[in-house]
């Protein structure tokens, strides 16, 4: 009768038999979460914005919608070239994959590669 009501269990592993635990997977660039990393960069090394504000007020939109690009939300196209617009230099490619174009200013490449090797865990995301 029990076995009609609950449902066969599944026999668990014994501790000593576990897979071991698998490592995080590659960070994939164009993650919208890695996006507002890059823009969180952008804000405070390259147009040294201490505030979110600052920034938002900058490119015409609320603060709170800001800071939810910078949190990992999608960040749109019309706001991407309205940042490129206050940033003389940086392009899409740069925003969007995190890869740097040839063409893009060499003082602007270092500021930002000497700022991503400082952060934490920043060199190895770039891959």
């Amino acid at each position: 009768m029990l076995s009609r009501i609950m449902p066969a269990m599944k026999s668990r592993q014994p501790l000593g038999n576990r897979p071991e635990r698998r490592t995080r997977a590659p960070v994939n660039p164009e993650d919208p979460r890695e996006v507002g990393r890059r823009l969180r960069l952008i804000r405070e090394h390259v147009l040294r914005y201490r505030t979110i504000k600052e920034m938002a007020d900058r490119l015409g939109i609320a603060e709170n919608r800001y800071g939810n690009y910078e949190r990992g939300s999608p960040f749109p196209m019309d706001q991407a070239l309205k940042l490129i617009k206050v940033v003389p230099g940086l392009d899409l490619n740069y925003i969007y994959t995190g890869r740097f174009s040839a063409g893009l200013d060499y003082g602007l490449v270092r500021l930002i590669e000497e700022t991503e090797a400082s952060e934490p865990g920043t060199a190895a995301r770039r891959g």
